[in-house]
Parts: C-alpha cells; sequence; structure tokens
C-alpha cells in the first residue's frame, strides 16, 4: 500500500458512489466536521491513481474543501473501472456490526477519562441508550414501565405534599402560587424548563378543572406560570414547551408570549404522534382546489390555515398527529456550537410511537375508575395527554449535562421525572391534581425499585 500527499485539485469525485450526499447542517456532516478539527485527518482517503477519482472518503474530503486544506494524504490504488467501483462498494459495506459489550466498555471508559463523547461520534442519547439501561443489573428498567399496578379510586397525596423521589422533588401544589417556587427550587437555579401546559379543552379533572376558557383568560394563565418560573432559569438556558396544535390553545400566541416574558425564539420541533388512533373528517363540497406538486428541502413546514368567518363547502380536518415543541432561551446560548438535534430522527421533526391514546407506560384504570373522551369530559384518573418519555428524554440530552436541573411546572403524569431519571438529571416539578402525583409516584417506584418520601406541608 503507497501512501502519498496528492493535491486535492486532482481528486475527482466518484459520481456514482452510493453513499448519502451529506451537506453542512446535516448532523452526521457536522460530527465529522468536529471529529476532523479535533483529531484531524487520521485515516487517509482512498484515491484511484488511474481514474483520478476518489474510492473512499467522499464526506471527510468535503469538509477538508471546506476548510480550505490544499493537499491530502492518500492511500493509492491503481484499478480499472469496474474494480474501483467494485472497491467502494466494499469500503461502504464492510462495516461490521459493533460488538456492543466491547463498545459498552470503551465508552464508559472514555466517559469515566472525562473525554468528550461527541467525538466519537456518539450523542448523549446513544450513549444513554448503550450503557444506561444495556449495562445489567441496573435501576432503570424500561420492561416494568408498561406494568403498573391498577390506580387507587381515592388519592394518598395530599394538597401541598412535598414529594421525594430519590434527587427528584415533586409538589402538589398550583405552578401560579409563588411559594411553590420558593419551596421547590429551596435557592438552586434551573438549566431546562421542559413541560407541556394543559390544553384548555374543558377537561375536569380530580381537583380542578382544565375548563375551556377564552384566549385571553387562557394565556393570562399561562403568563402567570411563566412570570413565576422564567426567572429561576440560569441565563443561557432553555425552556422547552410542548404545544398541541389546535385552535382552543392558541399556539401561534404561546410563541409571542415565551418572548413576551423575555425569552428569546431558538428553534420549532415537530414531533409526530405515531399511534394514536384520531379519526379524520370531511364533507362534502361543490368545489376542489387544484391540486400541486410539492417538493420541500426540509422534513415539515407549519401551516396556519384560517377562514373567513365560518367554514364552507369542503371542511379538510385533519388527525392532530403533531404537536410543537418551542425552543427558546433566557440569552444566547452559552455553547457556541449550534444545538445538534436527536439522533433517532437527525432533524426538527421527531417520529414518538404511542400504542393508545395515552402514553404505553401509562397504566390502565382500575374498575370504578372514571375515562375521558371527547364526548364524556368527566373526571379522569388517567392522564389524557401525556408524552413518551423519550421526548423530555432526548431534550435533556442535547439541552442539559448530567446532574443539572430540569423543571417540569406541569408535572402531569411524572413524565420528565421518569426521563430525569434515565438521563442523570435532577427533576424539580409542580402538579396541581394528587391523582397524577400519586401516578407520577407509581411509575418512579415501579422504574427504579425504591420508595417515594411524602413529606406534608407542615413537615418542610
Amino acid at each position: 500500500m503507497e501512501i502519498r500527499r496528492v493535491p486535492i485539485a486532482r481528486i475527482e469525485m466518484a459520481p456514482y458512489n452510493p453513499r448519502k450526499d451529506l451537506k453542512p447542517g446535516d448532523p452526521e456532516y457536522e460530527a465529522l466536521r468536529r471529529s476532523i478539527g479535533h483529531w484531524g485527518l487520521v485515516e487517509p482517503l482512498v484515491w484511484n491513481e488511474r481514474t483520478g477519482r476518489l474510492v473512499g472518503g467522499h464526506q471527510r474530503l468535503k469538509v477538508l474543501i471546506e476548510q480550505g486544506v490544499q493537499e491530502v494524504e492518500v492511500s493509492v490504488v491503481n484499478l480499472d473501472e469496474h474494480e474501483e467501483k467494485a472497491l467502494n462498494l466494499a469500503l461502504n459495506k464492510i462495516q461490521g456490526d459493533w460488538d456492543e459489550e466491547k463498545l459498552r466498555a470503551v465508552l464508559l471508559e472514555l466517559d469515566d477519562h472525562g473525554v468528550d463523547l461527541a467525538l466519537t461520534g456518539f450523542s448523549e442519547a446513544e450513549f444513554e441508550d448503550l450503557v444506561g439501561e444495556g449495562a445489567g443489573g441496573g435501576s432503570v428498567a424500561d420492561q416494568d414501565e408498561d406494568e403498573l399496578p391498577e390506580l387507587p379510586l381515592e388519592p394518598v397525596t395530599r394538597p401541598g405534599d412535598l414529594i421525594l423521589m430519590g434527587e427528584h422533588r415533586l409538589l402538589c401544589g398550583d405552578a401560579r402560587d409563588p411559594e411553590s417556587v420558593r419551596r421547590l427550587l429551596a435557592g438552586r437555579t434551573v438549566d431546562l424548563l421542559v413541560t407541556s401546559p394543559p390544553y384548555n379543552v374543558g377537561v375536569r379533572y380530580q381537583s380542578y378543572d382544565d375548563r375551556e376558557v377564552d384566549r385571553d383568560d387562557y394565556l393570562t394563565f399561562l403568563r402567570q406560570v411563566l412570570r413565576i418560573w422564567v426567572p429561576a432559569l440560569a441565563p443561557g438556558r432553555f425552556v422547552a414547551w410542548n404545544v398541541w396544535v389546535s385552535p382552543k390553545t392558541y399556539h401561534y400566541h404561546q410563541a409571542v408570549l415565551l418572548e413576551e416574558v423575555g425569552l428569546q425564539f431558538w428553534r420549532q420541533l415537530v414531533w409526530v404522534k405515531k399511534g394514536i388512533p384520531v379519526p379524520h373528517f370531511y364533507s362534502q363540497t361543490k368545489r376542489h382546489p387544484e391540486a400541486r406538486r410539492y417538493h420541500p428541502s426540509y422534513r415539515h413546514e407549519v401551516i396556519y390555515l384560517a377562514t373567513a368567518g365560518e367554514p364552507r363547502g369542503l371542511v379538510y380536518d385533519p388527525s392532530w398527529d403533531h404537536e410543537l415543541v418551542y425552543l427558546f432561551s433566557t440569552g444566547p446560548p452559552e455553547y457556541g456550537s449550534p444545538i445538534m438535534l436527536p439522533g433517532a430522527g437527525e432533524s426538527d421533526v421527531w417520529d414518538f410511537i404511542n400504542q393508545s391514546t395515552t402514553s404505553r407506560d401509562i397504566p390502565n384504570a382500575p374498575p370504578g375508575a372514571e375515562h375521558h373522551s371527547n364526548l364524556d369530559r368527566r373526571s379522569v384518573k388517567l392522564h389524557p395527554a401525556t408524552f413518551p418519555v423519550a421526548l423530555p428524554q432526548t431534550l435533556m440530552g442535547y439541552l442539559t449535562a448530567p446532574g443539572e436541573t430540569v423543571l417540569d411546572p406541569f408535572c402531569g403524569a411524572g413524565t420528565t421525572i421518569l426521563a430525569a431519571e434515565k438521563m442523570k438529571r435532577v427533576a424539580l416539578g409542580v402538579e396541581i391534581d394528587p391523582v397524577y402525583c400519586d401516578l407520577a409516584v407509581m411509575r418512579w417506584e415501579r422504574m427504579t425499585g425504591r420508595k417515594a418520601e411524602r413529606r406534608p406541608k407542615e413537615e418542610w
């Protein structure tokens, strides 16, 4: 094998190269650029002297060209066109599978020695998947999340209780109460606020009403909560505000509201709620709009549909199978690099699968408990709008570091607490309904095998 330094101008990209062509801004491209920037080009490119074409290392060469490199080290081969193509496929295909036990051991060793794992190409979420649940005998057991005991008909938690779940804290109280801030935070700052506020759909919960109110009242309610909790954020930290895309949530006003309380817009993420059976509705029409071909450059665009008065003719009412997460910060992010979105989707559209209208890890109600439906809005004992654990877990992986504090002022069934447990973050939550506090406790206890401690208001 001959190693030689060759001017980049002599190297021609292979037009048939079957690997996906990465571009600046793609997560894989940015990870490769960081790796080359840190380590340099430690593995030579493969160049066919006979044809002048590159055989292996197209993405690395693109990064080097972007960096202004004029000359590069290559491994020189001398092949005809067919041999060249065969070698190209072999270099792209013969990657092999990971020996996960060895991979896990190496990643743990690097992590123990303080090596930046981003330089390996593994995201923190991938690291947690490999070493968190897969280490054997760990305390976090995903399989237990689906098999919880039946909920009690009467709650154990009482308003004002502070529930200790390991390092996590859950307060049964009103997120609009300034005293809740003082008691729950106890002087600490918050690194990420992630939450999904009530949907304003007229559901009566066990101990309060998420009654449907007009826009001004609903936004006033959200404004009160934000003005209480946003000051607890450390400078440059983030708010991930989950919004149901519905006329009743006034989601387009919520984005403005987040800026009104002093935050700065950063990104808009879309996560797709797969596996949730929601009907589609159509009605007759006397006309049909002209169809157009649409070729977007991104995986999604947000379109607001509005009407001039009451809709007539064709009424298109698609299933609301996605939600938005508004990312805002308290100032310029403290890290200079762009935020890398999670490894599963590698874009601002994330796919999470729920098996029913509630999260997979929400238990069935016991006999006698009442259910929520759009047609019968009685008191509910199951949470009607729980997002999957993977959602806050992914956000924590990219917006916080281990040991940092995550706040959820509408904690619901405790999904944020479970995600923090998995990601080694500290969760602080507020939930007004004692039943959902009980549910959060049950889920955490089943996940960890440990017992939570309840402290009445008089004792803390």
